[in-house]
């Protein structure tokens, strides 16, 4: 059994250097460790090559794209360049657990025949293990969908995957290309387990990644796999119901946009109703409804909508014994994370 732990990364070489550090040492000669820079600012080599030096015996393959290709392409790089029978592809910002490569080549030994393992994790903790068998049993007791899409949680036979590494690059926009691919050669008799143990720990930063803009335009993409009409309503459901508050949140960081002058208002609430198409398509209640025409008609003020949709955030959180530290959180550039 071989195993490639695979790092898409762009600019955060420190940060790589750090989490380098705890996975190293775990690395056997089963184990491959290829590492794509995505055209950092400085050469992820230069921040890393004597680390790497002092583990003469590992190997380590570091690949630098010519040009920053995207997140969604760059992950796919990391199938199309694996080599061995399974893949991780582990997040530059996520610290693995002292085991994990163990614990990784033992399940995925027990289960030879998998497609996919998925590991529980700081926002998903799974109190029983399960096996699903095909699409529609995986859409049906699937248990988190934001887990699914936690990269660093999910192991892959790639070998089952590759037949179906091109539908990765269709749906890169989904900025879960890895996911897509999965959705594809699954099939009626590919086998997904989950399992209740955690191969990484979540490290918190002040600088934030992603977009809730890109999230609501790209998840939707998923949808369009094939796939049974009750499947894809429930994976659709799973979508929506893994972002808390996504309604806030696409507005707060459309109407941030707004304020910046990165947006104007047409393009705004485009945005918006091409998300609500896409996500939100199998709830026709008189409710969404309602949202959607409150939420596209509050973007004309988007200062006021801001505050107001950060305020009720706060009240909501207050009342949960959560944190009111909210604004930090949003970026008003769709772009983000790229």
């Amino acid at each position: 059994m071989t195993l490639t732990v695979a790092i898409p990364t762009f600019d955060r070489n420190q940060t790589l250097r750090k989490h380098l550090a705890f996975l190293l040492p775990q690395l056997t000669p089963d184990c491959t460790l290829l590492i794509i820079d995505n055209c950092s600012p400085t050469p992820v080599i230069a921040t890393i090559r004597d680390l790497l030096d002092a583990y003469p015996s590992v190997s380590v393959r570091v690949d630098r794209n010519q040009v920053n290709i995207g997140a969604g392409a760059n992950i796919m790089r990391c199938l199309e360049r694996c080599e061995t029978e399974w893949l991780w592809v582990l997040g530059d910002d996520d610290r693995p657990t002292p085991d994990a490569v163990a614990l990784i080549m033992k399940d995925a030994a027990e289960n030879p025949d998998s497609i996919f393992l998925n590991y529980a994790s700081a926002f998903s903790a799974r109190p029983t293990a399960f096996t699903t068998t095909g699409l529609d049993e995986f859409a049906k007791r699937l248990d988190g969908f934001g887990n699914v899409v936690f990269t660093s949680t999910c192991v892959f036979r790639a070998r089952a995957l590759r037949p179906a590494l091109k539908y990765g690059y269709i749906y890169s926009y989904s900025w879960a290309p890895l996911v897509a691919t999965m959705l594809h050669a699954l099939g009626e008799d590919g086998q997904c387990h989950f399992l209740t143990t955690r191969v990484v720990e979540y490290e918190a930063t002040d600088r934030k990644r992603w977009s809730y803009i890109n999230w609501g335009l790209g998840m939707g993409i998923l949808l369009d796999a094939p796939m049974r009409p009750e499947t894809r309503r429930r994976l659709a459901r799973r979508i929506v119901g893994s972002v808390a508050y996504l309604d806030f949140a696409i507005v707060i960081e459309l109407s941030a946009a707004l304020i910046a002058k990165r947006m104007q208002w047409g393009e705004a609430r485009f945005i918006y109703n091409q998300i609500c198409y896409r996500i939100y398509y199998f709830e026709r209640g008189p409710i969404r409804r309602a949202r959607r025409a409150v939420f596209g008609a509050l973007l004309r003020f988007p200062r006021l909508t801001y505050a107001a949709c950060i305020g009720g955030l706060r009240f909501i959180r207050r009342r949960r014994g959560k944190s009111e530290d909210v604004e930090g959180a949003w970026v008003p550039d769709r772009l983000t994370g790229v």
